[in-house]
């Protein structure tokens, strides 16, 4: 509402760029306006605009024919629409999720909408650099969801002390003035975080294996049995059980050995000496047997369900070998 008082003519004014120019224009080329219709731009001069946001939304308020009263009414009503539509885009909590800082609301409302599509929990929403604080909390949620440990900063700085955090802690911040860019970064995260997980999980389960025990290497008949094999497929490690093609368990990998050294794993194509816990030549072992590692029910499930496309094609196929064997054995009636 235009102030009557000469005085306040200059603190409350709409300034429209003049024909030819641009509002970004740095030689402030702005003229008076009564009135402006959408969608135009507009600068607005008044007392109290420096704690405006930006982005944040723009009410006007008809005073023709209302008493004080009713303006003051319309005034709060407006107030808390401003309100309820900041704190859905401006909170801070305490749970586990991803950290948004960005330079104004819109930033920070169409990135919200892209995290809530791909079902990515957000902890911090906020306009402004990327504080201490943000560090710290991302910080703390890598030890409980090291997935959403991210930091997401819009066209805004980042203290220096929240990267020294960042360093520290191997925080994962996309960081960038285009938003194209950061939708890009944010999908590659996280085909990248799925990835490397799957593999630490492949690493962590017992992967399948196929060997055959060489003629005239038998090194020791039982207690261990000792014998010279050929990884045919796959691979094996000390703490595996063995299993023969009829489905039968004839004992547990104790050691490996390659050139006489202990190795912790022996891949396709290796020949190698290995101690059979419980196998006995001549009762359950013989050369040129063929042997799979035997693979828990747990982790066939794991690798059927999740993991297949990661093995080798040797490894698929000797899995799918496995899971045939095991179908016949009572309990564990799923395959591949």
């Amino acid at each position: 509402k235009p102030s009557s008082a000469a005085s306040d003519v200059y603190k409350r004014q709409l300034l429209i760029p003049k024909p030819l120019d641009e509002i970004r224009d740095p030689r402030d080329k702005f003229e008076n306006t009564e009135k402006i219709i959408a969608a135009a731009g507009v600068r607005v001069v008044a007392p109290g605009l420096e704690d405006a946001l930006a982005g944040s939304p723009v009410y006007g308020i008809s005073v023709r024919g209302k008493s004080d009263d009713e303006v003051q009414i319309e005034i709060k009503e407006k107030e808390k629409q401003v309100l309820d539509e900041l704190e859905s885009l401006i909170f801070r909590t305490d749970k586990n999720g991803v950290i948004l800082k960005a330079d104004t609301l819109g930033s920070i409302e169409a990135i919200l909408r892209k995290l809530q599509d791909l079902g990515i929990p957000i902890a911090i929403a906020d306009v402004g650099s990327v504080a201490k604080e943000d560090a710290i909390h991302a910080s703390i949620v890598k030890e409980h969801a090291p997935k959403y440990a991210l930091i997401i900063a819009f066209n805004v700085d980042i203290s220096s002390e929240a990267q020294e955090i960042i360093q520290k802690e191997k925080i994962k911040v996309i960081r960038s003035n285009l938003i194209f860019e950061v939708f890009e970064a944010l999908e590659d995260y996280l085909m990248e975080y799925e990835a490397e997980r799957r593999q630490k999980l492949l690493e962590s389960i017992t992967y399948p294996g196929k060997i055959q025990i060489l003629t005239g290497y038998i090194f020791r008949k039982s207690k261990p049995a000792i014998v010279g094999v050929r990884v045919l497929a796959g691979k094996i490690r000390p703490g595996v059980r063995l299993m023969r093609e009829d489905g039968a368990i004839i004992g547990t990998i104790k050691q490996i050995q390659s050139e006489g050294k202990s190795v912790d794993e022996a891949i396709a194509g290796m020949d190698v000496a290995v101690s059979i816990d419980k196998g006995v030549v001549g009762r359950n072992i013989r050369e040129e047997m063929i042997l799979y590692v035997d693979i828990p029910e747990r982790d066939a499930k794991l690798i059927n369900r999740k993991l297949i496309n990661l093995l080798d094609s040797n490894a698929k196929d000797i899995f799918r070998e496995f899971l045939k064997i095991k179908r016949k054995v009572k309990g564990f009636a799923w395959g591949y």
